[in-house]
């Protein structure tokens, strides 16, 4: 048998030595981790804050915050998404301010011109029967602008309130486009412009839709292409068949859509430019009744332009099949 006999103090003293480290790396410990907390906090807790306030400000109609982070890739992603929808709302709200002052004067005009020739007729100063015929014709027409704009923001509140049901049916688009050629015809040569349809082969290309709504749909497509086109150019028209679908291209050699306003052109009263014919000028819901009907039908429209050189709508509907 072994005896070791030792002495506990200086043991306890050892030990006592350890504790206090490890009581001051513990107090240690504990201050820098939540330094480091707080400043992972801040990191993450200061953009957030800036993005809220952001979206105050936007919320209180301040389209023109803008918000400049540095951060993680994911809250650098969202401040860049919230200054694209300020902008974006800034431009809605320029368009708004554009169309409240253009239907203004758009009605504006009308109103003065039927509020004045009836007061002429009815006073009796119109002199001959060729003024008074005249003076009827101007009101004839001005009453006419005034219905078409009433009907157009009408129409599309309906479409958008989904009101207005579908009646599917199986026409021919190649014939519907012939017939609207000849409806749109007269306004284009006025200008000298000619209109020049492309069918690949001999298809009847049937298609699956609402042969009214379609129509509406290609009046208005060719309306723009003849409200824009340059004098003495071409619009020109082509349709094919892919697989199930049928597409229909309408393309204009005219003054163009910049890039800047091509992501707003469907928006509700937007104009891109002025019409080289006043007589066919709009309030700026032709498109976005195109794009309504032709989403209707569960199909898309897309849009391509160069600036000076034209552009060109494609759309597609189902075709039909016996089955």
């Amino acid at each position: 048998a072994v005896y070791i006999v030792i002495l506990l103090e200086s043991l306890e003293t050892t030990i006592q030595a350890i504790k206090i480290q490890f009581l001051y790396i513990f107090i240690g410990a504990i201050i820098i981790s939540s330094l480091i907390a707080l400043l992972l906090s801040h990191s993450f807790s200061d953009p957030l804050i800036k993005i809220n306030d952001a979206a105050k400000e936007i919320a209180r109609g301040n389209y023109n915050t803008k918000i400049h982070l540095k951060s993680s890739r994911e809250i650098i992603t969202l401040g860049e998404t919230i200054n694209n929808l300020a902008r974006q709302l800034s431009r809605v709200e320029q368009i708004r301010r554009e169309f409240i002052a253009n239907v203004s004067h758009e009605l504006r005009t009308p109103l003065s011109y039927l509020k004045g020739y009836t007061e002429i007729l009815i006073d009796g100063l119109a002199e001959t029967d060729s003024d008074r015929e005249k003076y009827l014709n101007i009101i004839l027409e001005e009453s006419e602008r005034l219905r078409k704009m009433v009907d157009e923001i009408l129409h599309l509140s309906q479409i958008e309130a989904g009101s207005i049901q579908l009646k599917l049916s199986s026409f021919s688009i190649d014939a519907l486009i012939k017939r609207t050629i000849d409806k749109i015809l007269p306004l284009a040569v006025k200008r000298d412009i000619s209109i020049k349809y492309n069918k690949v082969d001999d298809d009847l290309l049937l298609c699956l839709a609402d042969e009214n709504r379609i129509k509406q749909v290609l009046i208005n497509l060719l309306t723009n292409a003849t409200k824009h086109s340059y004098d003495h150019s071409n619009i020109l028209i082509s349709s094919y068949r892919l697989n199930d679908r049928i597409y229909i291209c309408v393309r204009d050699f005219g003054e163009g859509i910049s890039e800047e306003d091509l992501p707003f052109i469907w928006d509700r009263f937007y104009t891109a430019g002025k019409s080289k014919d006043k007589s066919i000028e709009g309030i700026g819901l032709g498109l976005s009744i195109i794009k309504s009907i032709i989403n209707a039908h569960g199909c898309d429209i897309t849009v391509n332009s160069v600036k000076e050189e034209g552009t060109e709508f494609c759309f597609w509907l189902p075709s039909y099949a016996e089955n």
